[in-house]
């Protein structure tokens, strides 16, 4: 079954490129060109990802990323003129999955989305338990004492990685690949940023009580 894409874009010409070669690759497509209407139309379609812009109007797309991230752990790609460092990581402190900047390869957006949809359909039917924490692999859920956990695909690939791991110190760029993005100077110091939004989820009261830092190294799961 081909996989509905949410494209948010107030660019007309950039919206129907991106949609040309989502076609192309068999994709179902919806676009909204502001951020209230991108709020709307994904709950109406509940797509299977979102290629989101960060520049819109009425409602900047840092904003329409989290509201649906509050909903939803649909993997969403940033796309963005904003090509700082200090935007990329607000984007992945949002929820982010990646980033992509303009001009961009309309041919690498896809490969992009394939490896994110890819990434979020893993399934091996089984479950993972670590003390309170109680990942279901199948449902591509997390739950800590019952009460259910939302994370985006990245956090998911990374705690995958931990609790099939405890005790394990991971480098950054271990990291990196495990959770299958691609590889990047920027994404690379993005995994600090994913670890962080991570630590916030899981641990309730003491934001290094699961995942340590491994001084010049990387991080593991105490």
């Amino acid at each position: 079954m081909s996989k509905t894409v949410l494209v948010v874009e107030d660019d007309e010409n950039i919206a129907n490129v991106v949609c040309k070669y989502l076609a192309h690759e068999l994709f179902h497509y919806k676009v909204a060109a502001t951020g209230p209407d991108a709020l709307a139309l994904f709950e109406n379609s509940r797509p299977d990802l979102v290629i989101l812009d960060m520049m819109l109007p009425k409602m900047d797309g840092a904003t329409v990323c989290e509201k649906i991230r509050a909903l939803s752990d649909v993997p969403i790609i940033m796309l963005t003129a904003l090509a700082e460092d200090t935007h990329r990581l607000e984007g992945f402190a949002k929820g982010a999955d990646d980033y992509i900047c303009k001009p961009f390869n309309p041919r690498e957006l896809m490969a992009r989305v394939k490896a994110v949809l890819r990434r979020s359909n893993t399934s091996q039917q089984r479950c993972i338990t670590h003390g309170n924490i109680v990942m279901n692999l199948d449902e591509r859920s997390v739950k800590i004492d019952d009460e259910l956990i939302v994370l985006t695909q990245t956090e998911f690939g990374l705690l995958e990685m931990f609790l099939n791991n405890p005790s394990r110190a991971f480098s950054r760029e271990e990291l990196l690949e495990g959770s299958h993005m691609e590889y990047s100077e920027s994404c690379l110091r993005s995994i600090d940023f994913h670890i962080k939004n991570l630590r916030r989820k899981i641990n309730v009261d003491d934001d290094s009580k699961y995942i340590k830092a491994v001084y010049g190294f990387g991080y593991k799961f105490a």
